[in-house]
């Protein structure tokens, strides 16, 4: 019995698409320039990690603001996650094309 390469196991790559997203969340996501508006001085910059856009986008979201919808790619997801551990990859694979057209759409 020919034994199956790693790769090809389902929790190996949902491991691997995990550490991806773990690693985009402790990464630097923006970055902004405050600048005074009398003088028109940069004071400081400022670099919101991966974790805090996340939790900023669900409280644009709590508040309608339309900048936020980006973040509807996270449970997204999750979701995509969820069926793909099912054995549900037809709608594994269509909520990542979801993902996909969302983050397309946002930039």
């Amino acid at each position: 019995m020919k034994k199956a390469s790693f790769l090809t196991q389902p929790l190996f790559l949902l491991g691997i698409s995990l550490f991806i997203y773990i690693m985009a969340l402790s990464l630097p996501a923006l970055t902004f320039e405050i600048v005074e508006h009398k003088t028109i001085h940069t004071g400081s910059i400022y670099i919101m990690k991966g974790v805090e856009a996340t939790i900023g986008g669900v409280l644009g979201l709590l508040f309608l603001q339309a900048s936020a919808i980006g973040w509807l790619a996270n449970p997204l997801y999750w979701y995509s996650c969820k069926f793909f551990v099912q054995k549900k990859y037809k709608f594994s694979i269509y909520e990542s094309y979801l993902i996909f057209e969302q983050i397309r759409r946002v930039r």
